[in-house]
């Protein structure tokens, strides 16, 4: 094969390199490439108007083709300015003419090129796809973090209102919604009262167990109850002391609390707890039966427990609404009574009165553990054993079957169950702590405004999407468009060598072909 017939094969970035080395260019090609550049934009402050030099002069960098181009156009808008002897006398043509004679001395025209191909295939072209890609990844990135955060705003917003369906409020104006309710309690206490007369034999069928038992006449247990069915729902003046008063001061709750959105400074934040939910707990209650190692049932006298030890506990991981309270700050202790005047505390009705409804739901509990520790007793195989020792026994414990006692059992969780509902936990603490309006607001607040923080974060993310896709709009165009730029310009540089070396193959490796 003859050396005609080979082909020139040269390696993109090594382009110039192979230009200057075999002195078709010259090292100091970006003087005179400076030089160029300088002239032309003054040449184009002086340009005629016309709609193809414009459109020639739009491009971001007017090479060496263009100046051609441009030349043309000037040789016919500027062809009366031609001599008899073939030369323009315009200004306008002279430079330009220059500009395009400097570009092709010393072959400038093909190192500029040359850098131009090696700026496009290394840079130019592989930033735009960068660019592109960045875009493209920003929107899957966006769309996700609105779709989750739309869902996070809705969750909350479920949570918002699930939280407001048990407190029995529409979260519409909390603080009003919530003391307009505390009215509602003397009267759910009072239909409460009306199933207590069902436990008179439930009563009757633990003091006789415990009497004969523990062998005693008389068993000083179950105080509040016996009251309740023995005098009813009396104040607790009466309770207490025994004696109906002459008179009864209304009693009323000053539930103090700020009428912002915010916390109020004695609001006791550090008992708040701002979890990802509101959990009521149970509506049944529920607790450890006291007994013994072998599993008997003990009884356990319980008067001394006040509302700071009643646990109404949650059993979540979301807000835990056990806030400690304490008697009303405006409750006058009965102390401060004078004569048969029920004041106070002691205007209250037993149900109604923190220390006698604790006592009065201890006693239910108690009892609930000792007929399900009695029930079991019944009907486990031991007790052909243990009923020798009840042969003696009075006639209410011998004659009661373990149907008789599930009766009993049900009973009493039954009334325990309509005491411990979380809208009545509510009623409770509301009624005993003048700050529980105030921390429940803050905490439902703080739920909305989770919420509320979500669905901004989604529009965020939205307009950082809409901003991807614009930019992505832009992008795209440019990308084609500039390959094809470059596959001409790797064409028109592998024809000017291959012109200088009698028309041999030229082939310029790793150009356009790696993009």
């Amino acid at each position: 094969m003859s050396e005609s017939n080979l082909p020139i094969d040269i390696h993109t970035n090594k382009l110039l390199d192979w230009l200057i080395s075999r002195r078709h260019c010259p090292k100091e090609w970006q003087q005179s490439l400076t030089e160029i550049r300088n002239k032309i934009k003054s040449a184009i402050e002086d340009m005629p108007p016309n709609d193809n030099i414009t459109q020639l002069l739009s491009n971001n960098y007017i090479e060496y083709s263009v100046c051609q181009k441009i030349t043309e156009v000037l040789k016919v808008t500027e062809k009366e300015s031609k001599n008899v002897f073939g030369y323009y006398s315009s200004q306008r043509m002279k430079d330009w003419l220059e500009i395009t004679k400097l570009y092709e001395k010393d072959s400038i025209y093909l190192a500029d090129w040359a850098q131009s191909l090696i700026r496009n295939v290394n840079y130019e072209v592989p930033s735009l796809k960068k660019q592109l890609a960045k875009c493209q990844q920003t929107i899957e990135e966006c769309e996700k973090g609105v779709e989750d955060c739309l869902k996070q705003s809705n969750a909350y917003k479920n949570e918002y209102t699930l939280s407001a369906n048990n407190l029995g409020i529409t979260g519409q104006n909390i603080k009003e919604e919530l003391t307009a309710q505390l009215n509602d309690l003397p009267t759910k206490l009072d239909k409460i009262y009306k199933e207590i007369p069902e436990l008179s034999l439930v009563k009757d069928y633990y003091q006789t167990f415990l009497s004969f038992t523990l062998k005693k006449d008389k068993m000083d247990c179950l105080k509040v109850l016996c009251y309740l069915l023995e005098r009813g729902n009396t104040t607790y003046f009466e309770y207490r002391t025994g004696i109906v008063p002459e008179v009864i001061e209304e009693f009323k709750s000053t539930l103090c609390f700020s009428d912002d959105n915010g916390v109020n400074s004695d609001a006791g934040n550090d008992n708040i707890d701002f979890g990802d939910g509101i959990d009521f707990g149970d509506d049944t209650a529920s607790t450890e039966t006291p007994s013994t190692g072998n599993g008997d049932f003990v009884h356990i006298e319980r008067d001394d427990l006040s509302s700071e030890q009643i646990d109404f506990g949650s059993d979540g991981d979301g807000i835990n609404w056990d806030i400690t309270s304490g008697p009303n700050d405006e409750i006058k202790s009965s102390d401060d009574n004078i004569g048969n005047v029920a004041k106070g505390e002691d205007a209250q009705s037993v149900l109604m009165n923190t220390n006698s409804r604790n006592d009065f739901i201890n006693e239910l509990i108690e009892i609930e553990g000792f007929l399900d520790q009695r029930l079991f007793e019944l009907r486990s195989d031991e007790d052909i054993v243990s009923s020798n020792q009840f042969q003696n026994a009075p006639p209410l414990l011998q004659l009661t079957t373990p149907d008789g006692v599930s009766a009993m059992l049900e009973a009493v969780k039954r009334l325990l169950a309509k005491l411990m509902t979380p809208k009545m936990k509510v009623l409770y603490y509301m009624k005993d702590s003048t700050k529980y309006i105030e921390n429940v607001s803050q905490k439902l607040k703080h739920i909305e405004t989770l919420s509320e923080r979500a669905a901004n974060r989604s529009k965020l993310f939205e307009s950082k999407r809409l901003t991807a896709i614009e930019n992505m709009r832009q992008i795209e165009p440019k990308i084609p468009l500039l390959i094809n730029q470059t596959r001409d310009l790797q064409r028109k540089i592998e024809s000017d060598i291959s012109k200088r070396y009698k028309n041999r193959f030229v082939n310029i490796m790793g150009g356009i072909q790696v993009l």
